[in-house]
């Protein structure tokens, strides 16, 4: 439950600054090579900045919960 709240909270809190679509967020590098139709040859801005960052924060720790958890 709390991986699934994360997930919640990386869309529509910290994802308010970045492009969203289908319920995920992208930042750069989530899809490779030239099919990145958010962020190829864009540099994020100041604010997209601070919430990529912010994004990859929740990110880890959700990562780190379905580890320790053996979730998929």
């Amino acid at each position: 439950m709390i991986c699934d709240a994360l997930d919640s909270h990386e869309y529509w809190q910290l994802g308010d600054e970045l492009p969203r679509n289908d319920g995920c967020v992208f930042i750069p590098g989530d899809v490779l090579g030239d099919d990145d139709r958010y962020w190829n040859g864009r540099e994020p801005s100041a604010d997209e900045l601070i919430a990529i960052d912010e994004v990859k924060l929740c990110r880890a720790i959700a990562e780190r919960l379905a580890l320790r958890l053996r979730l998929p």
